[in-house]
């Protein structure tokens, strides 16, 4: 089976799909689903509630039958995907800038943890950020690279194009005179199946404007 194959069969079968949700995921959700809203249920809570219902269809299709330990598991699992694909929706975090001052040298910031999903198999990968940039006229406050970090973490994506967004974000708000980021990451697509790395990591890079990468290094590994 391939993309075309699966895109053809979801264009064929996906009215019925639609139907399907609008009549009956509220029932069978609201009925065996404590959602923990009652039966006062806004837009939000539909959207979890179709998404919900669509994933209950799909481990009956895999014959994973349902028991006391898997009954909310749908809807479980739905709300976990609202919170960790929240970066799609969400705007990013906007900096908190101070004057520069006379500091002349360079801001490091090391071991910032993630946690974000493979757009290819929607498996998590996880691990560190290290963010290190020469300031011109500003400095951001230290709490925002954490914020900034969880941010663009959270949807569906390769560790590249995360690396990409992080920095841009920053170097836009910040307009250092250079900025480098890096990122670690365990990917569980790769460690838990296929090729089963177990203990593997990738990193990334970014980096844009005038800043030594030597000393950048020395100063995330110190």
């Amino acid at each position: 089976m391939d993309r075309k194959s699966v895109n053809n069969n979801y264009e064929q079968v996906k009215d019925d799909l639609v139907t399907l949700l609008k009549n009956k995921s509220m029932k069978i959700m609201l009925e065996d689903v404590d959602c923990g809203y009652g039966h006062e249920v806004d837009t939000k809570q539909t959207t979890l509630l179709y998404a919900a219902t669509m994933y209950k269809a799909f481990m009956e299709l895999l014959g994973i039958e349902e028991d006391d330990n898997s009954r909310d598991t749908a809807y479980r699992v739905a709300k976990m995907m609202s919170e960790k694909t929240g970066g799609i929706r969400e705007k990013p975090p906007e900096l908190t800038c101070f004057p520069v001052g006379k500091y002349n040298q360079y801001v490091a910031v090391k071991d910032i943890p993630y946690f974000s999903i493979c757009s290819h198999h929607h498996v998590p990968f996880y691990g560190h950020a290290h963010i290190c940039y020469w300031p011109k006229d500003k400095l951001v406050g230290i709490s925002k690279f954490a914020r900034v970090v969880t941010h663009f973490a959270n949807k569906p994506q390769i560790q590249e194009g995360m690396t990409t967004e992080i920095l841009e974000h920053l170097h836009k708000g910040l307009d250092p005179k250079g900025i480098v980021v890096i990122v670690e990451g365990e990917h569980l697509c790769m460690t838990s199946r296929g090729a089963k790395a177990v203990g593997s990591s990738t990193i990334t890079q970014q980096v844009k404007g005038d800043i030594d990468i030597k000393e950048a290094l020395s100063m995330l590994k110190g």
